[in-house]
């Protein structure tokens, strides 16, 4: 067993040691306080002696050290995730919001496409409410359509988002009309990963939980990986699964980190508008839980998720570009001599 493994095992029994005196003497806990207040000082000092003795046997920062023994939960993600090898997360994300602003208009007329079908399907919700569903036997067809069509666009916009982020970070030239055509005639193989990804990560999670969260994080780079490298299939999940091997605590580390601060701009966004709009409105229409979202809130929700998606593809293709670099190559099949 090798050391990441022993801490993590002995980080676990920490945790479920507080499990032994609540069982043993429940009788004499529930009449003495002080015992429950030592109880859990000593659990609580157990596990920050597990996160401190692990950091010393990886030579941890000091201040690195110091924070991460305190906070202990935090500090055992921390510590399982470290890797003098990758980036750390933070630099992850300000490379990320980076790429985003310096590529802001390419990235906004990219979304265009995007936005047309969503802004649509808006206008369509808006006119089913104000009639009361009167002409859905109408509606119903072309919303399926725009769907479909939203659908559609958003795996071109996902293929070429991955490509202009993997160009802007190694500074490779692209040809844009090129970069459209070949990304619409690749759709459908992405597709295909997508849904392999989607069966297999399904299938983990019928059956147990933790296999399902396991096989996300091994195919987590599969589309990325055919946007960049091109292979297709099962080829672009088997390459996944060589990235993470070894570092997969590490990668769950840096989406944690990252997917933190990428939900916080996503709540601000939302929130500030809902918050002004419910103050003019005085909250009418959040009275009762039975109420259905407003439409300006559903819309807000979509065009935001859409306006966002290059921050969150360029965080997975930096992630994934990070692991590339810090990986060994993939073995190339020697050519026929003969």
């Amino acid at each position: 067993m090798n050391l990441r493994n022993k801490y993590a095992l002995f980080y676990v029994l920490g945790l479920l040691s507080i499990i032994v005196p609540v069982i043993l003497m429940p009788a004499s806990l529930r009449q003495n306080l002080k015992a429950y207040i030592i109880i859990f000082i000593v659990w609580l000092a157990l596990r920050i002696y597990i996160n401190y003795w692990y950091g010393k046997k990886i030579n941890l920062p000091n201040t690195a050290h110091f924070w991460s023994s305190l906070f202990v939960d935090v500090g055992f993600l921390f510590m399982l995730g470290f890797d003098r090898q990758l980036l750390p997360a933070l630099s992850i994300f300000k490379e990320a919001l980076n790429i985003f602003k310096v590529n802001c208009k390419t990235f906004l007329k990219i979304l265009g496409w995007l936005l047309i079908p969503a802004v649509l399907l808006i206008i369509l919700n808006i006119f089913d409410t104000l009639t009361n569903l009167k002409y859905v036997n109408y509606s119903f067809p072309i919303y399926l359509l725009l769907s479909a069509l939203s659908f559609i666009i958003g795996l071109w916009t996902q293929i070429v988002l991955i490509r202009l982020t993997s160009a802007s970070l190694t500074k490779e030239p692209l040809n844009e009309k090129i970069l459209y055509t070949e990304s619409w005639r690749d759709t459908a193989p992405f597709l295909w990963i997508s849904i392999l990804m989607g069966l297999i990560i399904m299938a983990g999670t019928i059956l147990l939980v933790i296999p399902g969260l396991i096989f996300t994080i091994w195919y987590l780079f599969s589309l990325y990986i055919f946007a960049v490298e091109g292979k297709r299939g099962y080829s672009a999940l088997q390459r996944s699964k060589e990235l993470v091997q070894g570092k997969f605590w590490a990668i769950v580390w840096r989406l944690v980190v990252t997917g933190f601060f990428y939900g916080l701009i996503i709540f601000v966004i939302i929130a500030i508008p809902t918050l002004i709009i419910g103050l003019i409105t005085q909250f009418n229409q959040f009275s009762s839980v039975f109420s259905t979202m407003p439409w300006w809130l559903n819309a807000l929700q979509s065009v935001t998720a859409i306006l966002v998606l290059p921050l969150n593809i360029g965080l997975m293709t930096i992630m994934f570009k990070d692991l590339k670099d810090n990986s060994p190559a993939p073995e190339s099949i020697p050519a026929n001599l003969n």
